[in-house]
């Protein structure tokens, strides 16, 4: 397992590297989808971190402070050194996520039966996201489009 600023640091570079338009919402979505996409292919948990269901979406507490200074999305340097399995898995959620903007992304999360609705619906606010709600969703998700199944696709190669 991973810190999410790790995970989200590299996507930085990767907004960088690729001149893509980056924010601090944008990139909390990203970790998002890399920590469900991890959990519904390999069975474990990509970051160590809870995230809970706000008005608006999933949210990862951590980063959340981090990012709320933008000028830390110049910061994108970490001292956790990534696998390269998890790179290559990074660079698949990059490139099939990376091009949307932070409100298509907000979307996706906020639809009916996803686990941010799920959650949300029983809390007053703040909930955490079960790991094994994300999981099965994701899962479900993994299941039902064959192209996450494609051994050449990087989402679906984790080691």
């Amino acid at each position: 397992m991973y810190n999410s600023l790790s995970i989200s640091k590299y996507f930085v570079r990767k907004a960088l590297e690729t001149k893509t338009p980056i924010t601090p919402y944008k990139l909390e979505f990203l970790v998002y989808f890399a920590h469900g996409w991890y959990l519904a292919i390999d069975g474990r948990c990509l970051i160590d971190e809870k995230i809970e269901a706000w008005k608006h979406g999933p949210v990862i507490v951590s980063m959340n402070r981090f990012y709320k200074d933008k000028k830390n999305l110049k910061k994108h340097s970490s001292s956790e050194i990534l696998k390269e399995s998890v790179q290559e898995f990074l660079n698949g959620i990059w490139a099939y996520y990376g091009h949307l903007n932070e409100v298509e992304m907000q979307s996706l999360c906020l639809e009916h039966n996803t686990p941010w609705d799920l959650s949300y619906k029983k809390s007053s606010g703040h909930l955490v996201i079960d790991n094994e709600v994300i999981k099965k969703h994701y899962k479900l998700l993994h299941l039902c489009h064959p192209e996450f199944c494609d051994e050449d696709d990087p989402i679906s190669v984790v080691a």
